[in-house]
């Protein structure tokens, strides 16, 4: 992979000739799909109405909801290792390319189009910059304590009880898996839509089995290298 359009193009044609011209149309065509559903994916969804209004004779022929990833990256390469190569980002959803919406060919495309940015220190000093930045606006940030649930006043969470005291809140955001949260923070008979009989029927996109080893001497791999298995 290269950022050069051009210089990738040529790479892309040494696998096969016309998916090299394809590329140029792959990123047009993208750029395309990106201003339209720019504004959609900016605005809330609260409810059906909020879907109901969307533009969609203008949408549809951008969104191609019938087709995947990988059956819309065939409308420009017909090489599969030069399809798998623009559509692993998938696996950023937890999804198959196989199976998940043609939208997401825009993943892909925008690395192309803007870069992939990699922060100095390493993805944690993200963290530490938003914690910075929300300490500057009177956040207090409290580390190392296990949030054991949610106090109640009838179905509106008040507070949140961790294992050294109880903190009282107007508004809650939780970031943790939805399924786990549900089942270990709110009491099932609290939960009418979200039942434990329910959350059982639900199917459950992979998550990563992640391994960091730590060795000795050099390796002799490029920076981000991606292995995908033959099927």
């Amino acid at each position: 992979m290269t950022p050069d359009p051009v210089e990738m193009a040529r790479r892309i044609g040494r696998l096969n000739p016309a998916d090299g011209e394809g590329f140029s149309r792959y990123l047009s065509d993208n750029r395309e799909k990106l201003r339209k559903i720019a504004p959609i994916l900016q605005r809330p969804f609260s409810g059906i109405r909020d879907v109901m209004d969307l533009p969609w004779a203008d949408l549809l022929p951008a969104l191609r909801p019938w087709s995947s990833v990988d059956g819309d990256l065939k409308r420009w390469f017909k090489d599969p290792r030069v399809r798998l190569a623009f559509s692993f980002q998938s696996k950023y959803l937890g999804m198959s390319p196989f199976k998940c919406p043609s939208l997401f060919t825009i993943l892909s495309f925008m690395e192309y189009e803007y870069g992939v940015f990699h922060p100095l220190g390493g993805c944690g000093a993200v963290c530490r910059a938003m914690a910075a930045t929300a300490t500057e606006f009177r956040c207090r940030i409290h580390l190392n304590e296990s949030v054991t649930g949610l106090e109640f006043d009838g179905r509106r969470v008040v507070g949140v009880r961790t294992e050294r005291r109880s903190y009282p809140c107007d508004s809650i955001v939780i970031n943790a898996d939805f399924s786990h949260a549900m089942r270990r923070l709110v009491p099932d008979g609290l939960r009418r839509r979200w039942t434990d009989r329910k959350l059982d029927r639900k199917k459950y996109s992979c998550s990563t089995f992640m391994m960091y080893l730590g060795l000795e001497g050099e390796t002799d791999l490029p920076h981000h290298s991606i292995f995908l298995a033959e099927d």
